[in-house]
C-alpha cells in the first residue's frame, strides 16, 4: 500500500503516517520481519507467512490505538475552543487526538466558516496556539447550537440521564464525543434544574415529552451560565407575542 492510500483510510495526513513508521519498523522487528519500503511501488510487511500469521494472531487480540474520525476530532476541536478562550498549542490537540499538526491545522481550516456563522473569529497565532475571540452571550449560544446540530436528540436524552444519574463531577464523565460537547454545561447546574422541572411536573400534574424535557433543561441551563457571567437577557414583545 502507498501511504497516501493508508492516510486516506485512517483519514489522516501522509506526515501522521510517515511519523509513525519508525515505531512500528522497531516493533516488527521484534518478530523478524520489517517494513519493505519502494519510492513510488509502496510499503509492505516482508517475512515469512507463517510469521506475519503469527503476527495477525498476535495483534488481533491486543486493543488498538483510538482513531478518530474527522467529525470527531471536529467535536473535539470545538468544544476544547469553545471551552476555553486561551490559547492552546497545535501539538498538544495534536497528541491528543493522535495525528499530525498539520492534520489539526487541516481540521481548523474547515471549522472557520462554523466559527463565523456564529459571530466568533477563529485566532491562530504561531507561537502561541489557537484560540476562539468573541463575546460571552456569542459563545453560549454558538454552543447551544452546536450541541443540536451534533447530537441526535435520543442520544442527547440518554448523555443526559447518564450525566444526571452520576454522583461524581464533570471531570469524570464519559470521555465520548458527544459527552464532551455536553460538559460545556455546568452540570451541577444541570442537577439542580431537573430537581426544580420535576418539582414543577408534579405540581401541574403534567409530564414533558423526552424530548421537550431535554430541549427545555439545555436551554435553562444555558441561561443560568450567562446570567451567572453577569449577561442580560432580554426579549423583544414580538417573540414574547408569538410564543
Amino acid at each position: 500500500m502507498t501511504i497516501s492510500d493508508i492516510a486516506a483510510e485512517l483519514q489522516v495526513s501522509p506526515k501522521t503516517i510517515i511519523r509513525e513508521l519508525p515505531k512500528i519498523n522497531s516493533l516488527l522487528s521484534e518478530y523478524t520481519v520489517q517494513l519493505d519500503k519502494k519510492q513510488g511501488v509502496g510499503i509492505r510487511i516482508t517475512g515469512s507467512t507463517e510469521t506475519i500469521d503469527n503476527i495477525k494472531d498476535t495483534f488481533s487480540t491486543v486493543p488498538e490505538k483510538v482513531v478518530y474520525q474527522p467529525k470527531e476530532r471536529a467535536g473535539f476541536l470545538t468544544a476544547r475552543l469553545l471551552q476555553n478562550q486561551q490559547p492552546m498549542k497545535l501539538f498538544e490537540l495534536a497528541l491528543h487526538l493522535n495525528v499530525a499538526e498539520s492534520t489539526i491545522s487541516s481540521d481548523l481550516d474547515k471549522l472557520e466558516n462554523w466559527f463565523t456563522s456564529h459571530r466568533l473569529t477563529l485566532i491562530r497565532k504561531p507561537g502561541l496556539g489557537v484560540y476562539v475571540s468573541g463575546s460571552e452571550k456569542d459563545i453560549r449560544k454558538a454552543i447551544l447550537h452546536y450541541i443540536y446540530e451534533n447530537i441526535d436528540e435520543t442520544d442527547l436524552i440518554e448523555i443526559l440521564h447518564n450525566t444526571l444519574a452520576k454522583d461524581s463531577n464533570e471531570k469524570d464523565l464519559v470521555n465520548s464525543s458527544s459527552q464532551r460537547l455536553l460538559n460545556l454545561v455546568d452540570t451541577q447546574i444541570l442537577r439542580k434544574l431537573e430537581t426544580v422541572i420535576h418539582q414543577m411536573e408534579s405540581q401541574e400534574a403534567f409530564k414533558l415529552s423526552d424530548n421537550a424535557y431535554a430541549g427545555l433543561l439545555i436551554h435553562l441551563a444555558l441561561a443560568i451560565q450567562r446570567m451567572n457571567q453577569k449577561e442580560k437577557i432580554t426579549f423583544d414583545d414580538s417573540f414574547l407575542k408569538n410564543i
